[in-house]
């Protein structure tokens, strides 16, 4: 992702992520981090798809309140 391979990112982070659905507990606060990393892949890549970008955040800010304390860092 940080030279620019957004596709090849995309593919594998969308991999990782099918692996830690199917590994971890539905709410479990890694999958904050691979939502938050595809929803910044599909911004950044050339055809942009903000309707997956804008589902991919949704599933980081669903989890995250779910799991997170209000006044936990991330929220500040």
């Amino acid at each position: 992702r940080r030279r620019g391979h957004y596709r090849t990112a995309l593919e594998l982070y969308k991999r990782g992520l099918h692996i830690a659905e199917t590994t971890l507990p539905a709410l479990h606060p890694n999958l904050i981090d691979y939502h938050l990393t595809l929803a910044l892949l599909w911004v950044n890549l050339r055809d942009r798809d903000l309707d997956q970008a804008l589902e991919h955040a949704k599933s980081a800010l669903h989890i995250a309140n779910a799991v997170l304390p209000s006044d936990h860092s991330s929220f500040l």
